[in-house]
């Protein structure tokens, strides 16, 4: 019997999710995927600003898509997430997240009774677990929740989106190598170093490569070719600022990188895939490759998992990698 969910991620442009099934004795499909765009000023990236007019786009998103479920895992993916190490006694991971509140209240950038606490354990080592501490503001995940209710749909659970990220890429990058996965979006980007299939950095960062939807052409199309992005004529003052933006992201890559690689000087980056509609720009693998110097390439949802037949791999896919991989969450 198949299991069949749906990966949701609100960013300020558009709602956009991932219908993913799991057959019982096959890979994960996607069988249905779309976006709606929102209204300027309905919502920011996870953050809900006008609870109606998202609801309308995610009842207008169901039933463009055809989803078959209304079962969704709900991604949050801004800059008012804090990501960062930490280490708890050995105790069952249960425990752990109760004991949370007492332990880290001193460290929060809110108090404890306003925050969302989540823990994503890593490694035991030395009679500690080591893992990543997710601290998200408790009323910006009640509003997300409580717009999707809204449009009569049911949470079966919020995911950090770069978590669903790293999920979507371990079916694709090889697990004895150190790699570094990007979304990059409009306005937030996040950066994930995985090793050994899981994420040990995490930032989310603001800013990204916007393209805008005059040059996406066939963006949204099933097509099968990586598409080339137009842009403005060369040597306009247009095209300097586009350029510098796609440098000015690139430079960001790499001083993530070389902040992991300060704190890990025995390890190195092997390469690094991007997706989002950002990757959709012809100048962000030149540029990433000419000033990250880490072989560069695009995530697709068709290195992730299988497709339906009616559906083609294409650039129009690079937006769709993180909804895929929260609805790939297990035990939804």
């Amino acid at each position: 019997m198949a299991d069949t969910v749906v990966g949701l991620t609100i960013v300020e442009e558009c709602v956009r999710a991932a219908e993913v099934r799991r057959p019982s004795s096959k890979n994960p499909i996607l069988v249905r995927y779309g976006e709606v765009p929102l209204p300027p000023g309905a919502a920011g990236d996870s953050e809900i600003i006008d609870s109606d007019a998202v609801a309308l786009a995610l009842r207008q998103l169901w039933a463009d898509a055809g989803f078959s479920t209304k079962r969704v895992v709900l991604g949050l993916g801004n800059r008012r997430i804090l990501v960062r190490d930490h280490t708890v006694p050995p105790l069952p991971l249960d425990q752990i997240r109760r004991a949370l509140p007492f332990q880290v209240q001193d460290m929060l950038p809110v108090p404890v009774e306003e925050a969302v606490l989540d823990f994503y354990p890593l490694a035991e080592e030395d009679e500690e677990v080591r893992g990543l501490l997710v601290v998200a503001v408790a009323d910006m995940v009640t509003e997300l929740i409580d717009t999707v209710h809204k449009a009569k749909l049911k949470v079966d659970a919020v995911d950090l989106a770069p978590f669903g990220l790293v999920r979507a890429a371990s079916h694709r990058v090889d697990s004895d190598r150190t790699v570094m996965v990007t979304h990059i979006g409009a306005h937030t980007s996040y950066m994930v170093v995985m090793r050994a299939g899981a994420p040990v950095l995490v930032r989310i960062v603001p800013g990204g490569v916007p393209v805008r939807e005059s040059e996406l052409g066939r963006h949204r199309a099933e097509i099968d070719e990586p598409l080339p992005v137009g842009g403005p004529r060369a040597g306009t003052p247009e095209a300097v600022a586009e350029a510098r933006m796609v440098d000015d992201f690139a430079l960001r890559v790499r001083s993530t990188v070389e902040f992991y690689v300060g704190r890990h000087p025995d390890d190195s980056i092997d390469e690094l895939y991007v997706c989002g509609e950002g990757a959709c720009h012809q100048q962000i693998l030149p540029a990433l490759d000419r000033i990250v110097a880490i072989p560069s390439k695009h995530l697709s949802v068709g290195e992730v998992v299988g497709t339906d037949k009616s559906l083609k791999d294409g650039a129009g896919f690079l937006s769709f990698v993180t909804p895929v991989g929260l609805a790939l969450r297990s035990g939804t």
